[in-house]
Parts: structure tokens; sequence; C-alpha cells
């Protein structure tokens, strides 16, 4: 460490400088500020979410013109559903877009 007064090289657990015996003390770092715990929520104490109406009547509109994508989300929320509202809603897409299957489907045979 060197003397902030006459520039001396000083060792570094050094109290007074070696040259002019002024008073020298190391560089103190600034403190480490360390953050706060982080908390975290577990999934049972996280808010549940339900299905937003938008998705609902999004996915029965998809239905309407292509059936396998309600079939395919109605399946997957039925099953993979956490709250028993996304089950409902996956049963009412799977069992809308079967029936809209069914339906083009015989509609198409009758042409030929």
């Amino acid at each position: 460490m060197y003397c902030a007064k006459c520039g001396a090289e000083n060792p570094d657990d050094a109290r007074f400088c070696g040259g002019c015996g002024a008073t020298v003390q190391a560089e103190t770092p600034p403190p480490v500020k360390t953050p706060p715990p982080v908390t975290r929520l577990l999934d049972s104490d996280a808010p549940a979410e339900s299905v937003s109406p938008g998705l609902k009547w999004g996915i029965l509109g998809a239905s309407l013109l292509f059936p396998l994508v309600g079939i395919g989300m109605g399946a997957y929320y039925w099953i993979k559903g956490d709250l028993e509202e996304k089950k409902a809603v996956g049963r009412l897409w799977f069992f809308v877009a079967l029936g809209l299957a069914i339906l083009y489907a015989s509609l198409a045979g009758e042409e030929y």
C-alpha cells in the first residue's frame, strides 16, 4: 500500500508510513450489499388460474373450422387440467369438436 501523503510504499498491515510517519489506512472496499432472501411461492401457494373467456370462445370458434383443434385442445385440458373448471372446458371442447367432425364426415360422405 502507498502513503497518500508522500507516496512511499508500505506493507499492507502498516498503520504509519515508513517515509513520513503519517497515518496510513488500507483502502477498505465498499460494503457488499446482500440482496434480501428470495421467497418463492410453492405451487400450492400460487393462485390458480382458470381458462380465460377469450380462450374458451376462441377454441370453440376454431373447432367449427378445424375440429381436430378442438379435439386436441379438449383432450389436453380434460386430461391435464389441474382445476375442475379446466377439465369441464376440455370435455366441452372435445365433445363439440368430435360432434362437428362426425357431422362434417357424414356430410362429405353424402356427396360421393
